[in-house]
């Protein structure tokens, strides 16, 4: 599927389909986010999409102004409130096509939303 070799202080790397890329080439960043700026990339379709980094959970949209959904990660349910259900994360009709790279690009901007929740707990920011 793909391979991601994270860095802390030089940009990270993403191999897939064969060639390998540093994240600060194949991620465009735009605008803010609650944990980060969000990620736009180009899908091997040519379609630009973005990754945007919201207050409880990413969701990948296409990027051409539609704003069509096309992926949305689903945090665990303890079942104390609602059903309990495990993490997931959904592909959407319009991105069934690109699954293996919405797959790989979550991996990545996950660990980035992971550690800085975990930065803004440590910092006394609470975080959600």
């Amino acid at each position: 599927l793909g391979q991601i070799e994270f860095r802390t202080i030089q940009s990270s790397r993403i191999r897939y389909q064969g060639q390998e890329v540093e994240t600060s080439a194949f991620f465009r960043k735009s605008g803010f986010g609650w944990h980060g700026r969000h990620r736009i990339f180009t899908g091997p379709d040519g379609k630009e999409y973005k990754w945007k980094l919201g207050i409880r959970v990413p969701e990948l949209v296409v990027n051409d102004g539609t704003k069509t959904p096309v992926a949305r990660f689903h945090r665990q349910r303890l079942g104390i409130l609602s059903k309990a259900r495990p993490a997931s994360l959904e592909i959407f009709p319009a991105g069934e096509h690109i699954a293996d790279v919405i797959v790989v690009t979550f991996v990545y901007i996950e660990k980035l939303r992971k550690d800085r929740e975990r930065a803004s707990r440590s910092n006394g920011g609470g975080g959600p």
